[in-house]
């Protein structure tokens, strides 16, 4: 394992960690030999998730067989050449003849008597490792049973079919599994394999016969039930951190981190549960190594996730349904639309999994790649040359994703073999994203009011891929689009359901004819933009005759009074709106010659003016005289405006679209056409009720708080009443005569 010199080319130093049985593992850091090395080709690995993609009959058992390599890095032997790039830290030379080894007694240090320990095996920590050693197991695995490389299960590749009897292997670096649903072949299988390894040279410990039950890179593996699921007790320590957790403790982000790795390694089972963090990784961003209280939203997702924990499992019983759905988004409306189809299409289409498309060496983009598949298919073999010239020329490696990646078949979208379910008008302006998620919710929601769907996996097409990819990772970083998956998170587990998302191109996606329905009534559509613009056009025209559109139109869109603008009152006036050249530097108007303009006035009157809001305006102000015979002169010569003006209010304010209740003007309603104009005269009082009179209460006169500028429920308003009360309280009688109220 080791050898001498006193030449090293680099330094790699030693430290442990501990394994599962209690005992230390050696790790070197390579960090900086790693530099020199070139980055390792993507190796096809089959990691502890892979097992979810397994599916197996509804009758059968499935059955498993395992092995260990003892000490399996240390056992490749390293190139000679690279050995001096891993060389531990110096010692004496003294030390080393001192061990009494005859090959060690001619060892010569250099010039201070040092000597290097030299590795010449394959060290853990080289970046190069694990696609050595992955590569020598399944090679030895594949020449001694004589299996085909497409028995291996390996991640991004769908997994193979066990109906036929045959086994699945999964080697991952020093470990070995064979599964299959008859226990002879697996264990014949597995003691070829094991007999190999032996002859080779590696010493082969820990193995499991071919049994129901055995646990597999960190799971559980229930071969009568079919069902996968984490390991008992590390999911136990897992569920009882994120409930200590829950409880707000000081804590840093790196060991948040090191219990969220946990949780992220279950939930690969059911992916749509990874919606549920988003604090928590807020939290490690922002503290990881300062210690601080853990956020109120990260004790909460870690309180959803050590109750969900439990679900975590996956069932490798479950049927597909033949019910397959697409969904399509425009900006104006959703639609869904189903088809029947046979089980083995559907689970042909659904076992492939779109982020894989981006693994395979050939990695054409997606749209070129489905549309030219569909047009090569198309072409005659014997009069296009376009069908026997090759696609792409590559290296093949068999331990590599060499396939390329299967698209949706285009003759299972015929219009013919679809219909639509649903279609809905999507009113509140969205980005595009969102509504094709709101599309893929709505979808589930009408595809599980049918018992019969629950516990399946389901196949849904959609042409938009930043969705489909959300809904295979199960989670994404826009808050938004989070929130989507979580209500797909809600649906399939409330069901205990799969979900399988595959895209398809727009040109081929079904749903796209109902979702343009109501396309013609949004704005920003070319028809309904131009009949707007001839409908502004026809209302300016009435409001403001003689003027020009322009000169107003941005006005009269943003909703502010033009009549309150110096341009407007000039050409009521008749006066000529004063140039800039015209005024002389440093001259400014005074109050007395600017037109007054209260905004919020409902009632304007020689002293103060009465707002919608209640309170009145108390203090004198010399300009409401000149402001009232400004507005006088302004009604009686432009009464054509008014009725503009009322018009505009009645056809585009909504009878809905009233104050608040806290804000209401007494005596008003929301059905009331608003004044955006302000009145000739302040509204007369009429003539009070008899009985009113007969209280003791005149017409100017306010029998309690609620009148204008007094408070409705508050003690001010009380005070302020008691105050102007003329009259005595006798025998409980609260008959009160009030003085004159302020307005």
């Amino acid at each position: 394992m080791l050898s001498f010199t006193h030449r090293p080319q680099e330094i790699v130093p030693p430290f442990f960690v501990h394994k599962k049985n209690g005992r230390q593992r050696l790790i070197l850091d390579c960090r900086a030999v790693n530099k020199r090395f070139k980055k390792p080709p993507p190796l096809a690995l089959g990691a502890g998730s892979a097992w979810s993609q397994v599916s197996i009959p509804e009758d059968s058992t499935l059955y498993l067989a395992q092995s260990d390599i003892k000490d399996y890095f240390y056992s490749l032997a390293l190139p000679t050449e690279l050995q001096p790039l891993f060389c531990l830290p110096a010692i004496d030379c003294r030390l080393v003849q001192d061990w009494g080894k005859p090959e060690l007694c001619g060892l010569v240090g250099d010039a201070e008597g040092w000597v290097f320990p030299m590795l010449q095996v394959v060290p853990m920590g080289w970046s190069w490792a694990m696609w050595l050693s992955q590569r020598v197991h399944q090679h030895l695995c594949l020449e001694a049973s004589g299996l085909d490389v497409s028995r291996i299960v390996v991640e991004g590749r769908a997994a193979p079919d066990l109906s036929d009897g045959e086994v699945i292997l999964i080697p991952y670096a020093d470990n070995l599994n064979v599964a299959g649903l008859d226990p002879l072949r697996v264990q014949e299988i597995k003691n070829v394999i094991v007999e190999k390894l032996r002859r080779t040279g590696f010493r082969v410990h820990e193995e499991l016969e071919a049994c129901e039950v055995g646990q597999s890179l960190g799971f559980r593996i229930d071969g009568r039930h079919g069902v996968v699921s984490p390991i008992p007790e590390r999911l136990q320590r897992v569920k009882l951190a994120l409930k200590w957790l829950s409880r707000q403790p000081r804590v840093r982000g790196r060991e948040v981190e090191r219990l969220l790795g946990h949780c992220i390694h279950f939930m690969l089972l059911r992916r749509e549960f990874l919606s549920i963090f988003r604090g928590l990784y807020d939290f490690i961003q922002q503290s990881y190594d300062r210690r601080q209280v853990l956020f109120a939203a990260a004790a909460k997702e870690a309180r959803w996730a050590s109750h969900l924990l439990d679900l975590c499992t996956c069932d490798l019983k479950r049927s597909w349904s033949t019910v397959v759905t697409a969904s399509d988004a425009s900006l104006s409306g959703i639609a869904v639309c189903r088809s029947v189809m046979s089980p083995e299409s559907v689970g042909r289409i659904g076992s492939q999994r779109e982020p894989w498309r981006y693994r395979y060496k050939n990695r054409p983009a997606p749209r070129a790649h489905a549309l030219d598949a569909e047009a090569v298919d198309r072409l005659d073999p014997f009069s296009d040359t376009r069908t026997v010239l090759p696609s792409s020329v590559y290296r093949e490696d068999p331990f590599e994703l060499n396939e390329e990646f299967q698209e949706v078949p285009m003759d299972l979208l015929d219009v013919e073999k679809w219909h639509e379910a649903f279609a809905v008008h999507m009113r509140h302006p969205e980005h595009i994203t969102l509504l094709e998620g709101r599309g893929v919710v709505a979808s589930f929601r009408h595809k599980f009011r049918s018992v019969s769907e629950f516990g399946k996996k389901h196949l849904h097409l959609n042409d938009n891929m930043a969705v489909v990819l959300m809904c295979s990772k199960g989670r994404s970083g826009a808050f938004p689009m989070l929130r989507v998956c979580r209500r797909i998170c809600a649906l399939l587990v409330a069901t205990d359901s799969f979900l399988s998302t595959r895209w398809i191109p727009s040109e081929y996606n079904i749903a796209d004819k109902g979702s343009r329905r109501w396309e013609h009534l949004r704005r920003e559509h070319a028809a309904g933009r131009s009949q707007g613009e001839e409908r502004l056009k026809k209302i300016y025209e009435r409001c403001y005759p003689g003027r020009s559109q322009e000169s107003g139109v941005e006005d009269f869109r943003t909703g502010q009074a033009s009549w309150a603008s110096p341009k407007f009152q000039a050409e009521t006036r008749g006066v000529e709106e004063p140039k800039g050249e015209g005024r002389e530097a440093g001259a400014t108007s005074s109050a007395e010659d600017r037109p007054s303009q209260v905004c919020g006035s409902d009632q304007p009157g020689e002293i103060s003016s009465i707002t919608s809001s209640c309170p009145g305006l108390c203090q004198k102000d010399s300009r409401f005289p000149k402001f009232c015979q400004d507005t006088k002169t302004q009604v009686e010569t432009n009464h054509e405006v008014r009725r503009g003006l009322l018009l505009v209010s009645k056809q585009y304010v909504r009878p809905g679209s009233g104050p608040s209740r806290r804000h209401k003007a007494l005596g008003c309603s929301y059905g009331r056409v608003p004044r955006l104009w302000p009145q000739e005269c302040p509204a007369q009082v009429k003539t009070c009720p008899p009985r009113m009179a007969k209280g003791g209460s005149a017409s100017h006169e306010a029998s309690n708080s609620l009148a204008a500028g007094g408070g409705h429920g508050h003690e001010d308003g009380v005070r302020s009443t008691a105050e102007c009360c003329t009259g005595s309280l006798d025998d409980g009688c609260s008959r009160l005569t009030c003085g004159p109220a302020s307005v």
